[in-house]
């Protein structure tokens, strides 16, 4: 459909009723078993040898020097940098970013070849077969769409803002750079890019929720040659096969096709999928996946999965055994953070977890995949929903193999798989992209970074040049060395407080806590560890002894999670603690509230004791602290996700969604900005910022699992 020029709409309607239903049977179906009892669920697989893909045209093949053309993982800095001070920071500027980062998009050529992963940083190819990287081409944006031509000569990577750059399929050289004609983009919206069946046009198109953008570029020369839009609906999908972008609105299904601004259809939508359904949809950030004939699409709303035949405007079968929705964080607190009356005494606000996370339709049709946020994955015929395997897992990007023979599928922790589609056996993993950082710390000596990412390890990164020089196991959500460098304090997921001794190259496990540790300090004479936990306590860990010196829940009859733990520079044995209200300095007897109100998202205590700062909805600064009490608090103008001070308190750093801002504490006043990369970006943020021992660098490390350096190259 759509491939000839200017069929009329009635002619349109007639090629989608004619073509058959979405019952092809070009490749075996996995044996079915009926509907499989949830408590019955197979053990994955063990792993097998790796089907051969199926392409109709043979590709050219990957030569050793395209495989040898593989991205270093780091970027060498300049070796005579600058003390960063408040005097010269006009100075200072973005250096290098290091990491692989987290998976945006994953996609899948055409000849089932290339595995193509996109990131904040760029575009990395990988071989389908051997899981090899064969190129990486970095890129200014985030890449969040891919497109490869069938005739093997162009790959399209679409970038955060509307910029494509083409390369050269063959060699992965850039070719040029396309801009979107597109003013003020939405924080969020769906980026798409195909090339037309003959290869001759390069489709974008960008849909937001309230418009759909579709640009049109001939690949001869590049040159743009359509551009039109259409209003969005309740929900859009795309169907490439048919050339076709169905939009939902009130009562009725629009279809416009992708070549032809004027080739239109208006479909009634049965009246059992009422308002509520596709306002459950958009909630759940549900989906519609059409068959290959454009004729059978299938729905997940989050919470039921349907067939909908639009020629007969009857639904064929709807599976709706799925609870509406999951136990969300606040169901599932730790008992210390209960009040007496076995609530928490804070308002707590959390978005409901639909069942079902994504639905995926295999080329041929045949099959749909439905993974669920219960872990579990479902492998089900999409004629009639009959299920053939389930494995205990959870993907939020599929994309399968041309001949479906195999899928890849992309899990939270930034783990891929590539699975098998006849009983859902493991083929192997590509393993180079974390799905999430939780913090960063340098070394004292400054040499190393420790990042905790949620592989399960601990990655540590050298500072010359950002290359990985080691890998610590645990999921670390909070990391502390101690002053002079012996030990690497990581507080985990699980609440453990797991202590390498990096000397000997042991770690060992103390109890910990009942929920994921927050944050970490040891004291000056590295001696003791401060723990502060999501389950409202924060405790003290005698090190050389690995033995709890104490535990104090802060806010006793109304306990809260802790977001940050410090020492108190006034007391020893004051602790301070940031959390959902203020500032608090804890101890054992008391509590005193050192700030108004505040969200604390991260603070800051100088090497010397004498400044203190905190950030989240406001941020607040004490200077002048002595061995008797606390200064009266600054207020600063920024709203700030992380925080930083250099060793003598003097300069303080604040990063905020989009931008790092620098502040004199002397003056209170803001003496530089700079941009983060791309500023916002959907599920990407700074979730820590930490100064070199010696002043020269600053790492902001990111929710994506990247750490941007900043610092002053000297002359």
């Amino acid at each position: 459909m759509f491939h000839k020029k200017h069929p009329s709409p009635s002619l349109l309607i007639l090629l989608v009723i004619l073509i058959s239903a979405c019952q092809p049977t070009q490749t075996p179906v996995p044996m079915l078993t009926g509907q499989a009892p949830s408590s019955t669920l197979p053990i994955r697989p063990t792993q097998t040898s790796t089907p051969s893909p199926q392409p109709t045209s043979t590709p050219p093949p990957i030569t050793e020097a395209v495989k040898e053309d593989i991205r270093s993982v780091g970027t060498p800095l300049p070796s005579n940098l600058s003390m960063i001070t408040t005097e010269n920071i006009k100075q200072i500027r973005y250096l290098a970013s290091w990491g692989t980062g987290s998976p945006n998009i994953i996609h899948l050529s055409g000849s089932g070849q290339i595995l193509a992963v996109g990131t904040r940083n760029g575009a990395h190819f990988y071989d389908s077969l051997g899981l090899y990287e064969i190129a990486f081409r970095e890129t200014p944006f985030s890449v969040m769409a891919f497109a490869f031509s069938t005739d093997f000569k162009f790959v399209a990577v679409g970038q955060l803002g509307g910029v494509i750059n083409i390369y050269d399929r063959f060699g992965f050289t850039p070719i040029l750079q396309l801009d979107l004609p597109i003013q003020n983009l939405p924080e969020v919206y769906d980026f798409d890019l195909f090339f037309s069946p003959e290869n001759e046009k390069l489709i974008s198109i960008i849909r937001t929720d309230e418009k759909i953008f579709i640009n049109h570029w001939r690949t001869s020369d590049w040159q743009p040659v359509d551009a039109y839009n259409i209003n969005n609906g309740y929900a859009s999908y795309i169907n490439p096969d048919v050339g076709i972008i169905g939009v939902v609105k009130q009562g009725e299904l629009l279809l416009q096709s992708m070549l032809f601004p004027e080739d239109i259809k208006i479909i009634p939508i049965p009246e059992s999928l009422s308002k509520d359904y596709w306002l459950e949809l958009v909630a759940n950030i549900g989906e519609i996946s059409a068959c290959g004939n454009g004729e059978d699409l299938l729905i997940n709303n989050g919470s039921s999965f349907l067939r909908w035949n639009i020629r007969s405007e009857k639904i064929s079968y709807e599976l709706d055994e799925y609870p509406d929705a999951l136990p969300g964080p606040c169901q599932k607190l730790a008992e210390t953070c209960l009040n007496q009356n076995g609530k928490p005494s804070w308002v707590c606000e959390e978005d409901t977890i639909p069942t079902i996370e994504i639905t995926a339709l295999t080329p041929d049709g045949l099959m749909v995949l439905i993974s669920r946020n219960d872990n579990i994955v479902e492998f089900r015929r999409a004629y009639d929903g009959l299920i053939a395997w389930e494995i205990e897992t959870k993907y939020t990007q599929v994309r399968f193999s041309p001949g479906s023979e195999f899928f890849f599928g992309l899990r939270e922790d930034g783990l891929i798989e590539k699975v098998s589609t006849e009983n859902g056996s493991l083929l192997g993993v590509v393993d180079q992209h974390p799905g999430r950082m939780y913090d960063i710390a340098f070394s004292p000596s400054g040499n190393d970074i420790a990042g905790g990412i949620n592989t399960g390890w601990v990655q540590i990164y050298d500072t010359v040049d950002g290359q990985t020089v080691g890998v610590l196991a645990g999921t670390a959500s909070a990391l502390a060395y101690s002053p002079d460098g012996s030990f690497l304090a990581a507080g985990l997921v699980d609440g453990r407080l797991r202590i390498f001794e990096l000397g000997i190259g042991q770690f060992f496990d103390l109890p910990g806590h009942q929920g994921s540790i927050s944050d970490l300090a040891f004291s000056p004479d590295g001696e003791i560890l401060l723990a502060g936990s999501d389950d409202c306590t924060i405790s003290l860990w005698d090190i050389m002894n690995q033995s709890q010196i104490k535990s104090i829940l802060p806010g006793k009859e109304s306990p809260f999670m802790i977001k940050g733990v410090a020492f108190s520079p006034v007391k020893e044995d004051q602790y301070l603690v940031g959390n959902f209200e203020s500032l608090i300095l804890v101890s054992q007897e008391a509590e005193i509230s050192l700030l108004p109100p505040i969200l604390t998202s991260d603070m800051a205590l100088s090497e010397n004791g004498q400044t203190l700062a905190v950030t989240g909805k406001s941020t607040y600064l004490l200077r002048e602290i002595d061995e008797n009490a606390f200064s009266s608090s600054i207020k600063l103008s920024t709203q700030g996700k992380v925080l930083a001070l250099n060793k003598d308190g003097s300069l303080l750093i604040i990063g905020t969604s989009d931008a790092l801002e620098f502040w004199s504490v002397e003056t209170g006043t803001k003496l530089q900005e700079l941009p983060l990369k791309e500023g916002t970006y959907p599920a990407n943020h700074p979730i820590s910022l930490e100064m070199s021992p010696d002043n020269t660098l600053l790492a902001v490390g990111f929710q994506n699992g990247m750490i941007d350096i900043f610092g002053i190259p000297g002359n």
